[in-house]
């Protein structure tokens, strides 16, 4: 017998004892995971013994195999080092070759770095690294871990890191790079297609990063029709789609809610393939379904920047930072859209295309007229929209394309853009119009995700009434407090009342020159 299989079950015979002592019901021991510790960088399933006194008898895919068929609540725990998949074959859904599976059903599992570890699972042949199918009751990934895809050429299908088909998932501080799917999903594909409850998957510190897709989503695409998806501090960059979508495509139907919080979507290109038109080079937003005004999107203190739809070959750029479309609600919150671009022969929208019912709340969006043709605005209000605007700023114009309905707006603070820029004929958002909004760069101000910080002279300081004012800004920096009766428009709150967020050393001055940004 095993030691830690002894171990397990010496505690299992106290525990037995205890309870039968106390009147326990003894369904009360089930409930205690059993732990494998990988010891080997060897790719085999067959290494699953995992005991304490054998070495190199428990594999990463060993551990998951024998997880799989324990009958228990398991965890696993991976040591520093590289875990390279190496075993081509046919899909199995076995995980026995080609990605590792999980797929216990009723039974949850926890896959962790080991403490102080940063371990690297690294797929070499033709499958992606990961399928977390939807038999497990939860399933944790916890990190700091690396999933990278190395096989040769692009994975075909769908995901090319990681599938996730499970109810309940969550993803601390787990890494997705370098995935290339023929499909939707460079790196990742989330679905609740076929489950039969409400998702709720909770991904926080996750990053995504250089993936591409043949279809929509280059990092990632995310789908469900009912639960909750929360994603906090993500990082979705340097991806790309040559369709739609080259951060991240979030689709919310029915009962769906996906919330978007304290995130970075920078530098992704959709539309990439020629002959093909880009909608949303960070993100696309869709929500709806059979029913109207259903599903629901929310991006909230969260930096979209860098990201371009469309390419100068061929084809139509929509959303240059988001595209959003559907009968249900988009709502954007405290959250800066700056610097992205739209390419092709028809554009709209270089920060924000928005159709459907979208809201925008203490919003920046600055979109330089240098960086696109005169005719191109930073807001575009698609065909059959209803936007609602409020304690907001857009730099680059404003233009309704497809006749804007419904529209509702309070305290927006528009800025011309210098001569040949887009004007504000045609936008439906009646708003106060000024020369200049004294915003400084593009920069962190104490955050890693990045503002426009206003001039001690900008009119959009003290621009709104206290009643109206969320608590925080972008980076969670407190807005005044009741008796001070007003808060800036936009996403930066200039004065930092309370507390503000920690500082992120050389974050910005010597990369934009600007002296005052190191001012509280």
């Amino acid at each position: 017998m095993q030691l830690r299989t002894e171990r397990w079950t010496s505690g299992l015979t106290g525990a037995l004892l205890l309870l039968l002592g106390t009147g326990w019901p003894l369904a009360a021991v089930a409930q205690v995971p059993f732990i494998y510790i990988v010891d080997t960088e060897l790719d085999d399933a067959a290494l699953d013994d995992c005991s304490l006194v054998t070495p190199d008898d428990c594999s990463l895919r060993g551990a998951i195999h024998k997880a799989n068929t324990d009958g228990l609540d398991s965890q696993i725990r991976i040591p520093d080092g590289v875990y390279q998949l190496t075993l081509a074959g046919p899909e199995d859904d076995l995980g026995l070759v080609g990605d590792l599976d999980v797929y216990e059903t009723g039974k949850a599992l926890t896959i962790s770095a080991a403490s102080g570890a940063h371990p690297i699972i690294e797929q070499t042949a033709s499958a992606r690294v990961m399928d977390l199918r939807s038999g497990p009751s939860q399933v944790t990934l916890r990190g700091p871990m690396i999933l990278r895809y190395a096989g040769p050429g692009a994975f075909a299908g769908f995901g090319g890191v990681l599938y996730v088909q499970s109810q309940n998932v969550e993803l601390d501080a787990v890494a997705l790079i370098d995935g290339v799917a023929t499909d939707s999903g460079g790196c990742l594909f989330a679905t609740d297609v076929g489950l039969t409850g409400p998702v709720d998957w909770n991904w926080t510190g996750m990053i995504v990063d250089g993936c591409a897709s043949g279809n929509n989503g280059g990092g990632a695409n995310v789908s469900l029709e009912g639960g909750e998806v929360v994603m906090d501090g993500v990082e979705i960059t340097e991806n790309s789609a040559a369709e739609s979508a080259g951060g991240m495509r979030i689709r919310s139907t029915s009962a769906g809610s996906v919330d978007l919080v304290r995130s970075i979507v920078r530098g992704n290109a959709s539309g990439t393939a020629l002959g093909e038109s880009g909608i949303g080079g960070g993100l696309q937003l869709i929500t709806g379904g059979a029913a109207p005004n259903t599903g629901t999107i929310t991006v909230r203190q969260s930096e979209i920047s860098e990201n371009r739809a469309g390419n100068s070959s061929s084809g139509n750029g929509y959303g240059g930072g988001i595209a959003s479309t559907g009968s249900g609600l988009v709502t954007v919150r405290n959250t800066t859209i700056s610097h992205n671009l739209i390419e092709g022969s028809f554009n709209r929208g270089v920060g924000l295309r928005a159709e459907g019912h979208t809201e925008l709340f203490f919003v920046t969006i600055v979109e330089p007229a240098a960086s696109h043709a005169a005719s191109e605005a930073a807001l575009d209000g698609g065909a059959s929209s209803q936007l609602i605007v409020e304690g907001s700023v857009f730099v680059g114009g404003c233009s309704s394309s497809g006749g804007a309905s419904g529209t509702t707006n309070r305290e927006v603070l528009p800025s011309d853009t210098p001569p040949g820029g887009p004007t504000w004929s045609g936008c439906t958002i009646s708003a106060q119009v000024v020369a200049d909004a004294g915003l400084q760069p593009l920069a962190s101000y104490g955050s890693s995700r990045r503002t426009h910080r206003p001039e001690a002279d900008s009119p959009l300081i003290n621009g709104s009434w206290y009643t109206h004012c969320p608590q925080k800004d972008q980076r969670d920096a407190a807005r005044p407090l009741l008796f001070l009766a007003y808060c800036d428009l936009g996403a930066h709150e200039r004065l930092d009342y309370g507390v503000p967020p920690g500082p992120v050393v050389f974050g910005d001055g010597f990369e934009s020159g600007d002296a005052l940004a190191w001012q509280p």
